[in-house]
């Protein structure tokens, strides 16, 4: 993650723990997340949530549960993931590794759960050392969320790979993306 900003790492991090909360069920709309067993994975997940992660509470919520019905409560049980192995893992994805369509998913999903412009302008307020006008840090955030490239990089930490965009194709978008937004 080290071209990642504290945002962007934000993301990465409620992703990761968001995956280690996944659930399912057939019941609930064929939401995984509204059934009993897809709720104990969230509540289990949401245990773990704290303000420092840079998202509110309904923001990680919504991850969760987009988790959940991404992965499916099968899946997890599949892998022997119980919510109390999941609340209590130190891995990140508490042994499942979410397959890559599930990681395309996952990715694009956190940003209908949480406007990254808005994340950035409440990282960058809390950090003393960015001078940045508060509509640039927006544009830097919203550019960032349509960046194939940082989703990539995002995919990439979430499964613990290597991204398939070279680290000169992502300065290429980095750099772009601030040369938009100045």
């Amino acid at each position: 993650m080290g071209r990642l900003t504290t945002a962007a790492a934000a993301v990465a991090a409620v992703t990761a723990l968001a995956l280690t909360a996944c659930g399912g069920g057939d019941s609930g709309g064929g939401r995984d997340s509204q059934t009993d067993e897809g709720k104990a994975y969230v509540d289990a997940m949401m245990s773990t949530y704290s303000a420092d992660m840079g998202f509110t509470e309904p923001q990680a919520r919504c991850i969760a549960e987009l988790a959940i019905d991404t992965v499916g409560v099968q899946a997890l049980e599949d892998a022997g993931i119980t919510p109390d192995k999941m609340n209590s893992s130190e891995g990140l994805l508490a042994d499942y590794t979410p397959t890559t369509e599930q990681a395309d998913q996952l990715v694009d999903g956190v940003f209908g759960c949480v406007d990254f412009g808005e994340l950035m302008v409440s990282q960058m307020a809390a950090d003393d050392t960015v001078a940045l006008p508060e509509d640039k840090v927006r544009c830097i955030g919203n550019e960032m969320a349509k960046s194939e490239a940082f989703k990539d990089s995002l995919k990439a930490d979430m499964l613990g790979i290597e991204a398939t965009t070279d680290d000169a194709a992502i300065d290429e978008a980095i750099f772009g993306i601030f040369d938009t937004c100045e």
